[in-house]
């Protein structure tokens, strides 16, 4: 087992800091981690946000407990996943979340939701996803694939497809369509 941690410190366009701390023990499939952040830090001490997590893994099983805060109000995220299948060829995963959302003006409400992902060989994936606002009477659907058509230690060609929609009682939405042609090559 082994010991990881880092911090960065940027500055953004306004002239403000970001910091991000970060600490993991272990090794894939088997860790506990956690961060922190402060986002747009002035000299002063305001700052847009900052929060925290936590996450552990152990033989296919995880979890994560997250919250961050801004000058709007708060938000809590507490998720789970689990492998139901890997093989050498074949991965099947689950994972579900529910986020509470603490306004600083207004009323609470908590969204929650839950998905699928699929890949064979680390080449052809696909996933599936939905979340549910209550207070909002508000449903949302995506669908994804991806195609991994190269892929070398310094370079990598994806293609991305996806679809989302929002419904809500009186309205039914469109799909929205989306698609994204990534390549990546390292000097």
């Amino acid at each position: 087992m082994s010991v990881q941690s880092g911090m960065s410190q940027n500055h953004d366009r306004e002239g403000s800091k970001n910091y991000n701390l970060s600490v993991a023990h272990g090794e894939p499939g088997n860790s506990i981690s956690g961060g922190a952040f402060v986002n747009s830090l002035t000299d002063g001490g305001a700052y847009k946000s900052f929060g925290g997590n936590v996450a552990a893994e152990k033989s296919g099983f995880g979890g994560s407990l997250s919250a961050v805060h801004t000058h709007g109000g708060n938000q809590a995220t507490a998720s789970a996943s689990m492998n139901l299948m890997k093989t050498e060829n074949h991965k099947v995963g689950v994972n579900t979340f529910a986020t509470s959302t603490m306004p600083k003006n207004g009323s609470n409400f908590v969204t929650h939701g839950g998905g699928v992902d699929y890949s064979y060989k680390n080449t052809l994936g696909a996933t599936a996803s939905v979340s549910h606002t209550p207070m909002f009477k508000q449903t949302d659907y995506k669908v994804g694939a991806g195609l991994n058509l190269h892929q070398t230690p310094s370079s990598a060609v994806n293609l991305n497809l996806g679809a989302s929609r929002t419904d809500f009682p009186n309205h039914r939405g469109n799909w929205q369509k989306g698609m994204l042609f990534n390549v990546r090559k390292d000097f």
